[in-house]
């Protein structure tokens, strides 16, 4: 089940921009420092009268995005909780969703050492492997 699915109230303020970073930030998600100039998106939200920021960078966004496209949404902090959950109950997706895992535990850098990965394509959705959603 995703973990959208559990929150129980939307934030009464959100909203996301991205920017091209003029210092270094550190994502929210992966924990990985985003140097100068790399884009990153920064989400604002008030949720029960508290405002919160939260900083994500380009690589782990793909994480995000396939969660929102077959989730309906997904929750700051918890991207990767959420996809690690997804690897164990979609084993036709794992290995692609899996591949995003190894990105982020690589901080998303090369295997040669060459500075950052790519930034990988989103995995196919539930729909285009012939899944159909649990929960």
């Amino acid at each position: 089940m995703c973990m959208a699915d559990y929150a129980d109230d939307r934030p009464t303020v959100y909203s996301a921009k991205t920017f091209r970073t003029r210092k270094d930030r550190r994502c929210d998600e992966c924990g990985r420092l985003i140097k100068q100039g790399e884009r990153y998106e920064n989400a604002f939200m008030v949720y029960e009268g508290h405002g919160s920021t939260f900083v994500t960078c380009e690589h782990c966004k793909v994480g995000a995005q396939w969660l929102l496209e077959n989730c309906g949404g997904y929750l700051h902090n918890a991207v990767w909780a959420d996809l690690e959950e997804h690897i164990a109950e979609y084993p036709t997706l794992a290995f692609e969703l899996s591949r995003l895992r190894v990105g982020r535990k690589r901080l998303w850098q090369r295997f040669d050492g060459a500075g950052l990965m790519a930034i990988p394509p989103v995995p196919r959705t539930l729909e285009e492997a012939g899944l159909e959603k649990h929960g």
